[in-house]
């Protein structure tokens, strides 16, 4: 049985990065990039106002004041987009909306509501210095110049970003594919009312929607029965996948046999049974290049391995730094323990109270109630033989949501 942070690195040490592949602007959105982004050319690509006013010679405005205001000529108007050829003189003064281009002549701008207009003119009531309030070219960016980097998330400001360097496609890493291929004769898929022993393939639902959430694209396969058969013909249809999920069957009963199909399909085994709890029959191997998890069929045992071992995998996969879930110390509020050889994970409800972080434990822990983690936002994370803690005691808590 191997432990839990060597099964997890040995995971992580035996999945790659994978292609890239170039996606319209808006669809790279939670995507990583593959490549730098570099500025097309200056950015922004002409000098302009970062306010109403008026575009102004500095040297025109030295100790002015509200009681010695200067009075100047107003000899045009510049709006956003349309600039004027007009050049500006001494005494005189252009008025200029945001983002309007600023005038040969000007080097400074002086705020609307630190004017006064009086019909030709304007007077202008305090002293502005040379580049006041103006956005000069290329101060955002220069051509050629990295302005995102390989291996940053792709959020809002980022599509903004692209769009203004003026790219409409961008290199990213593609999603991962991940096949799921729930077991079990005892499943029935969504349709088809659940007769005395069979349930809803729930599992099947839940991963898929997991693989979802980390930006993957999941392929959920038709329920795989417990003959060694029915699974191999599951197996033929992830040819093509990143990574194959499998829930249920890799446990030690007699038709558990997830395990022994995998390795007749030539799945070289990394490892089978971590020190955790719940979730102690992971498996994890590699068929070819594609990574391979064995999950239990337990609803919260399954969701917990794939928390621990496939979603940091597919993560890395596509390109993302941050793998794991946050870290937190919280309180809590009941007496634990943990008195095994193996890594034990509670799920918990965070809540803040007068300032401090506390981890409602969830009275039941069994790993096969649905519910359970839907209640939950929290994983209490307890080392072998951590002992006991009462109520008020500080843990570590890994935050899921």
């Amino acid at each position: 049985m191997m432990d839990f942070t060597t099964a997890q690195e040995m995971v992580l040490e035996d999945v790659s990065v994978i292609d890239e592949e170039w996606v319209p602007n808006l669809d790279s959105l939670g995507r990583v990039f593959a490549r730098d982004v570099r500025a097309l050319e200056d950015l922004p690509g002409y000098d302009n106002s970062a306010m109403d006013g008026y575009a102004v010679q500095a040297k025109d405005l030295v100790n002015v004041s509200s009681d010695s205001p200067v009075r100047l000529r107003i000899v045009g108007e510049v709006r956003a987009g349309h600039p004027i050829s007009r050049e500006l003189r001494p005494a005189e003064a252009i008025r200029i909306m945001t983002g309007g281009v600023v005038p040969v002549g000007a080097n400074a701008v002086i705020k609307e509501e630190d004017t006064e207009r009086d019909r030709d003119f304007v007077l202008c009531k305090i002293s502005v210095g040379q580049g006041s309030h103006i956005r000069f070219r290329g101060e955002s960016g220069r051509a050629g110049q990295a302005m995102l980097r390989e291996g940053e998330l792709i959020g809002p400001a980022e599509i903004g970003l692209l769009a203004a360097l003026g790219y409409e496609r961008v290199c990213v890493h593609r999603k991962a594919v991940a096949a799921i291929i729930s077991t079990g004769d005892e499943l029935v898929d969504l349709g088809q009312p659940p007769a005395l022993g069979k349930i809803v393939s729930s599992n099947s639902y839940a991963l898929a929607a997991h693989v979802l959430e980390c930006g993957g694209i999941p392929l959920r396969l038709p329920i795989a029965r417990d003959d060694a058969q029915s699974l191999t013909n599951r197996l033929e249809q992830c040819r093509n996948a990143d990574v194959i999920i499998t829930s249920g069957g890799v446990s030690v009963g007699k038709y558990d046999l997830v395990k022994r199909t995998l390795e007749k399909f030539g799945l070289e085994v990394r490892f089978w049974k971590v020190a955790i709890k719940p979730g102690k029959p992971v498996l994890f191997g590699k068929l070819g290049a594609t990574a391979v998890f064995g999950l239990p069929g337990n609803p919260g045992a399954a969701m917990i391995t794939f928390e621990q071992f496939v979603r940091p995998a597919l993560l890395k996969m596509m390109g993302h730094r941050k793998i794991f879930r946050p870290r937190i110390e919280a309180e809590i509020d009941r007496e634990i323990q943990n008195v095994s050889d193996k890594v034990q994970f509670l799920r918990c409800k965070l809540r803040d109270e007068s300032g401090h972080r506390i981890a409602e434990v969830l009275t039941n822990q069994s790993p096969g109630v649905v519910r359970s983690g839907t209640s939950s936002d929290g994983l209490i994370v307890l080392p072998p033989y951590f002992g006991s803690a009462g109520p008020g005691e500080i843990v570590p808590v890994q935050v899921l949501s």
